[in-house]
């Protein structure tokens, strides 16, 4: 064999050899590419279950605080009885429906006149049984539509001011009684108040029956 044959030999089998070991860096390159993308695309389900599983935990605890808010709801406590929520405890005195007027507390006043509906008036007692102050505000009352109310601004001068519950801070182990004072309308029925630990932010409460 000539030298120039044996030189083209040489020349062929050293371009094999490249072409080899491109094709093996290649397939090494691409086998890199398949594994990161199994990585990913496993990190990418575990992500999804974790988002799912969060979701899904979240769905169920606020079904369980929706089922644990009608619970309480549809099963108020009774007029009278003494609730404990926390270390507040509480006791609804009596409820009276006032009709649409309330009589002036003065002999030269006017008469409060309800808007559209009827006047409700609730005594509350409070005990403070913690070991620091409280501060009350006014306090939420519901009918069977769970519509929510709010005290009623148009009957100052037709009730004593001193007993209404506006804000109030109680003392540990100190007791008030203090009245509310509601408009409503006419076709509310099945009246509850909500009360609570007075702490903010808080979902300790109770549903108390006003009786009506």
């Amino acid at each position: 064999m000539s030298n120039e044959q044996n030189n083209n030999l040489s020349v062929v089998v050293t371009e094999k050899k490249k072409m080899s070991k491109g094709v093996k860096i290649l397939l090494i390159i691409l086998a890199i590419l398949v594994f990161l993308g199994i990585c990913a695309l496993s990190i990418i389900l575990l992500t999804a279950k974790g988002i799912s599983n969060v979701a899904k935990d979240f769905n169920e605890q606020q079904q369980e605080e929706e089922a644990k808010t009608e619970e309480k709801f549809n099963n108020p406590k009774s007029l009278g009885e003494k609730v404990n929520v926390k270390n507040v405890e509480w006791t609804v005195l009596e409820a009276t429906n006032l009709g649409s007027t309330i009589p002036s507390s003065y002999s030269y006043g006017d008469d409060c006149i309800a808007n559209s509906g009827t006047f409700v008036k609730i005594k509350v007692s409070i005990k403070n049984n913690s070991s620091e102050m409280v501060s009350v505000s006014y306090l939420y009352l519901y009918d069977d539509k769970n519509r929510e109310f709010i005290t009623s601004s148009d009957i100052f001068g037709c009730e004593d001011s001193a007993n209404l519950l506006i804000l109030e801070n109680i003392n540990p182990g100190i007791e008030k009684t203090f009245t509310n004072i509601y408009e409503v309308p006419t076709d509310s029925q099945n009246l509850r108040v909500k009360v609570g630990d007075t702490e903010l932010f808080s979902d300790e409460y109770e549903y108390v029956s006003l009786g009506f």
